[in-house]
């Protein structure tokens, strides 16, 4: 017996909260939405890109995590991600030709559905991780790379693609990124991975901001470290420039992000600076507060 997409979509929000792999199957009703499901015809959309290829669905940074062992079932869920926030930000545009509001609901729907499937099973994102640096030297490349980047796809998902304004797991979320960072940001840096790791800390900065989570310090602290040891100089780069090097490689939302994530930048640039002078003091007085997300 097939189920309703309500049950469908009742079932996503409730994974989506609590951070977990969703217990229902898709509806067969979905059926009719799978043949514009498509990121390389931009989910139906194809006509009002003619002037991009769906072959930028990839990046350097992407290929390269690849290489490292970067999943291909979440690969391919960064991939969809990339394409469907053109989309969406081409409807903030009014840019989209007749636009299907039902449709585009169940685009969301679906690649929210394959983002969560990537989770392994018995997944819990409330559950606070083990902080015992002795195991993450245990873990494979591979292992910690997928770890990492779900957590972010997650919240990247939570605020952009499929966006609720339930507190709990942002908290969560940003919680079990600073525990991943802290066990695996030694391991990321032997690896050059600073675009990843300024990627990974913007996203757990905005997400602290979204619920204003003490954590945001931290966040802020960990991207000017970050800045510090990929620069010559010891500054911090101006916006612009993280944002084409380090984030719209990866994944990245001008509309949804670009407002609060420059403005904390400046705070990042200002601890950054600061340090590179006075390596003895502490930073964190000279931080500006919490801006709205």
């Amino acid at each position: 017996m097939d189920l309703n997409p309500a049950f469908n979509y009742m079932d996503l929000v409730r994974a989506t909260q609590k951070l977990v792999k969703p217990h229902l199957p898709v509806s067969q009703l979905y059926s009719r939405v799978k043949e514009t499901h498509d990121r390389a015809k931009f989910f139906g959309y194809a006509s009002d890109f003619v002037e991009h290829s769906p072959f930028e669905e990839s990046s350097v940074i992407i290929d390269s995590l690849s290489v490292l062992g970067l999943a291909e079932d979440v690969r391919e869920v960064i991939c969809d991600m990339r394409v469907w926030v053109k989309v969406i930000e081409a409807y903030h545009h009014s840019a989209l030709t007749n636009p299907d509001l039902s449709l585009l609901a169940a685009h969301r729907d679906l690649i929210q559905q394959r983002l969560l499937a990537t989770l392994p099973d018995g997944y819990d994102g409330k559950k606070p991780m083990q902080m015992d640096a002795s195991g993450s030297t245990e873990t494979t490349a591979d292992q910690w790379i997928n770890e990492i980047i779900q957590t972010a796809l997650l919240i990247f998902s939570l605020g952009v693609t499929c966006p609720i304004s339930y507190a709990p797991p942002y908290h969560h979320a940003a919680q079990r990124l600073q525990a991943q960072l802290i066990l695996y940001k030694e391991r990321a840096t032997h690896l050059g991975l600073y675009d990843l790791l300024t990627w990974l800390g913007i996203l757990g900065l905005l997400c602290t901001e979204q619920v204003g989570s003490g954590l945001r310090e931290w966040f802020v602290g960990f991207l000017s470290m970050v800045e510090r040891k990929r620069g010559v100089t010891g500054d911090a780069r101006d916006w612009d420039l993280v944002k084409k090097e380090s984030l719209e490689l990866i994944l990245w939302s001008s509309v949804a992000c670009d407002t609060a994530a420059d403005t904390a930048w400046r705070d990042v640039q200002e601890v950054a600076d600061e340090t590179s002078w006075n390596w003895g003091r502490t930073a964190w007085s000279t931080m500006l507060g919490t801006i709205c997300g």
